[in-house]
């Protein structure tokens, strides 16, 4: 599974209004990485599938619940 452009751009805004941590694209393996474990969890098969999904259900504990882990 591989995350889009797009994607990436979302999460690391997302990430940066909510912690004010800012993801440089040298974090995007880590961060592909991380979805990858939770979409594979909730069986979505695509990593645009899970942002979308997420953005949508603003199911951000589980989103950022990985970064402090």
């Amino acid at each position: 599974m591989s995350l889009s452009q797009a994607s990436f751009d979302a999460v690391a805004d997302l990430f940066h209004n909510i912690s004010g941590i800012r993801l440089t694209p040298a974090k995007r393996p880590l961060v592909e990485g991380r979805l990858q474990k939770l979409a594979q969890d909730k069986g979505v098969r695509s990593l645009d599938a899970y942002v979308s999904q997420l953005l949508d259900e603003q199911d951000l504990r589980r989103l950022f619940g990985w970064w402090t882990s």
